[in-house]
């Protein structure tokens, strides 16, 4: 699988788990989906696609999206 690493200042971290405890969802959840909505909304994904998994995500939109290569730090370590 792989990991991103996302800074979030405190005031976005707190926002983040209001909203994914009101959904609830874990915020690492809730943040995939909305790091999803906004790749259908950007139309870099088509909509209402089943989630895949990260193996088989494809990599080249981070590599060619701005905001996203900006912003991304991939690591591709498996989980543990």
């Amino acid at each position: 699988m792989t990991n991103i690493n996302v800074p979030l200042d405190e005031l976005e971290l707190a926002a983040l788990i209001r909203v994914a405890e009101s959904d609830r969802r874990h915020p690492r959840e809730q943040a995939a989906l909305i790091i999803r909505r906004e790749l259908e909304r950007a139309g870099l994904l088509p909509a209402n696609r089943e989630i895949e998994t990260a193996q088989s995500f494809d990599e080249s939109i981070i590599s060619v999206h701005p905001v996203l290569r900006a912003v991304v730090e991939v690591d591709h370590a498996p989980a543990n």
